[in-house]
Parts: C-alpha cells; sequence; structure tokens
C-alpha cells in the first residue's frame, strides 16, 4: 500500500486562502507554487505522480481549489485564475 509524505486536500485549503486573502486573482500555477513553498516540498516531492501520471501535489491543490469553489469561498471568473469570493 502507497503511503505519501505530501499535504492532502484538507491542510492546502486553508493554504489556499491565505495566498487568496489579497483579494486579487491568482494563476492556478502560482497558487500551487506558493503552496509547495509553504510546505517546504522537494523537488522530488513536486514530480511524484499518480498511477494515472499526473502530479500528485498539483492535484492535491486542484481538489483544494475546487472544493472551495464548491463551497462558495472562492470564484474563477476567468479559465486558470482564483479569486476570494465577495
Amino acid at each position: 500500500m502507497y503511503t505519501s509524505t505530501l499535504p492532502r486536500q484538507g491542510d492546502i485549503k486553508p493554504v489556499v486562502l491565505d495566498i487568496l486573502s489579497d483579494w486579487r486573482p491568482h494563476k492556478t500555477s502560482s497558487i500551487i507554487a506558493k503552496c509547495a513553498k509553504h510546505f517546504n516540498l522537494t523537488k522530488e516531492q513536486l514530480e511524484e505522480t499518480d498511477p494515472s501520471n499526473n502530479l500528485r501535489f498539483a492535484k492535491y491543490c486542484r481538489g483544494a481549489l475546487d472544493y472551495l469553489k464548491r463551497k462558495h469561498q472562492i470564484i474563477s471568473h476567468t479559465h486558470g485564475f482564483w479569486k476570494m469570493r465577495c
């Protein structure tokens, strides 16, 4: 059984909210990079893939973004850009 040392979606959500707390739009790739820096991830951790060959940490970050969007805490008016909901 595989066990990852990467932070999971629940750990990432508050970091995403903190990043977006300036109320400005942020690119998805920028949010992922800032989250990775926050958690001090290594290059190897960032390159870790799941069985479908998706980057695991990026997938967790996108999952956190999707969750926060479904809970109406953040919005994405333009594809790939996120900000806090007014």
